[in-house]
């Protein structure tokens, strides 16, 4: 995979001169990302804390919890029970509480294995760039050395890179490449897919060099369509370029034209030869999906970033519902997705403070737009150490988690005494009821403040209205970053 300067150089030969987004820009992004993520952890938990039970009505719902559990002892039957659960669904979506966490990658890759071993899910879907993860491709489906998984994960370059250049999913990634080897040819190899929308400029990339294969003159009406974005354009503008230019343009109508040119078609000659099947096609048209979603979104993010996650979380459902499409094209069958994110975003809105203010996520929409055919499974830990930064863009580290504040869910799941388990929450309806109810709710993501937990890292939500099953490793450690080169 092409590293950013790499990747930048063919954003600059496609246009005849300097790649779309300067150093400045990027910089600019990641400050505005920045005060994203600030405002998104900043929920009062004392709204959450009103909620809280009892001491001697939790330590009951947490030996009910304890007797519908399922330990989870390293065995190859460990899952049993949550794939007959899984069933026929068409897409699982596996979470995670924080962003830095061994286990929650291990117990990912240990399911995810068997789904598609066992089950025939056809994909992986992660919370990463689809240009980032579109380098895994041929690696994924090609013959060479193991050892070239490092080269291929260093496409993730982009804050935080321990979130995928990291030991756990390095090595379920050679395990993906070794079960496409074995399964031959004939077989459509299972492929690794980023349903975000931060890189705008590989994407551009990706549109531009489909064109130039294609049709020449659509290229370069891509070109002059996308200029709009051009913030950093030194031959024109000079070092002087002011990064926050970005939201003084609205680039909304040229980039949504090339979208709907390449959408519809309109390229070609002849339209009808267009087909989703197309892997080159699909992976044009999902660059100019992300070029027009990350045009809005990076707009919303400055005058309305109550909007912003949103814009983010229905531009992944719309990823997903074009990565079936495709696959449903490419395989004549009915494909099957595995999903992993963040709890904040493959639990359901729809039952947490995000969605009592109007706010919406990934797991909600699929839910609703694949009723019966979606489920979460939600990942919880309690004590230990997690990798996270302290600031954005700065420096990540192993940091100590502080203890479950009382009455929240991890406190509850902390008091069953058990250390590695998982629930069904439909095999106990007493327990889904009691579940339903507001508890704080811990959510860490690239960044952690224990100094600052209960503001910055605590929610209101309901847990079995969120997810399907939970897995929770009571005493976790980080992950262990891949060493940069």
């Amino acid at each position: 995979m092409a590293s950013t300067n790499e990747r930048g150089t063919r954003i600059a030969a496609s246009r005849g001169r300097n790649p779309v987004f300067s150093a400045r820009r990027r910089a600019w992004q990641i400050v505005i990302a920045m005060l994203h993520c600030i405002a998104l952890s900043a929920t009062p938990a004392s709204a959450a804390t009103k909620t809280q039970e009892g001491p001697a009505a939790d330590a009951a719902l947490a030996r009910a919890i304890k007797h519908i559990a399922h330990p989870l002892t390293g065995a190859p039957a460990d899952y049993d029970r949550l794939l007959r659960k899984i069933g026929n669904a068409r897409i699982v979506l596996l979470g995670e509480d924080t962003h830095g966490t061994h286990e929650f990658y291990v117990e990912r890759a240990r399911i995810t294995r068997r789904l598609i071993a066992e089950l025939g899910f056809a994909g992986v879907v992660i919370e990463a760039d689809w240009s980032e993860a579109a380098g895994l491709h041929a690696f994924l489906t090609e013959t060479g050395d193991p050892a070239d998984t490092d080269l291929a994960l260093r496409a993730f370059d982009r804050f935080p890179r321990w979130m995928w250049r990291n030991t756990d999913f390095r090595e379920f990634v050679t395990w993906l490449r070794q079960f496409n080897l074995q399964r031959g040819a004939g077989a459509h190899p299972v492929a690794i897919h980023g349903m975000d929308l931060y890189e705008v400029s590989p994407s551009i990339a990706a549109v531009i060099g489909y064109l130039e294969g294609t049709n020449p003159e659509a290229a370069a009406r891509a070109r002059d369509g996308y200029v709009c974005l051009d913030a950093g354009d030194d031959e024109r503008q000079g070092d002087g370029a002011a990064p926050a230019r970005w939201p003084d343009i609205d680039c909304g109508q040229p980039v949504q034209d090339q979208l709907t040119e390449l959408a519809s078609g309109a390229f070609l000659h002849e339209p009808d030869v267009v087909s989703i099947a197309d892997s080159a096609y699909l992976h044009a048209l999902q660059s100019a999906r992300v070029v027009r979603n990350a045009e809005e979104y990076f707009r919303a993010l400055l005058h309305q970033p109550e909007s912003s996650w949103n814009l983010r979380d229905s531009h992944m459902a719309s990823s997903v519902d074009l990565l079936l499409a495709h696959l449903d094209a490419v395989t004549c069958a009915r494909s099957r997705l595995v999903i992993w994110a963040h709890n904040a975003h493959v639990g359901d809105a729809r039952a947490t403070a995000r969605g009592d203010a109007g706010g919406l996520n990934l797991g909600q929409l699929l839910r609703e737009r694949y009723p019966g055919d979606a489920i979460s499974v939600g990942f919880t830990t309690a004590t230990g150490v997690v990798r996270a930064a302290t600031d954005w863009g700065g420096p990540d580290r192993s940091k100590r988690l502080r203890q479950p504040i009382p009455g929240s869910h991890a406190a509850l799941l902390h008091a069953t005494g058990l250390r590695r388990f998982y629930v069904i929450l439909d095999d106990s309806q007493s327990v889904r009821a009691t579940l339903g109810r507001a508890r704080p709710q811990r959510g860490i993501g690239v960044r952690y403040l224990p100094a600052l937990e209960l503001a910055g890292h605590y929610y209101n939500a309901r847990l079995s209205g969120q997810f399907d099953a939970l897995v929770h490793i009571d005493r976790t450690t980080a992950l262990q970053p891949l060493p940069r080169r």
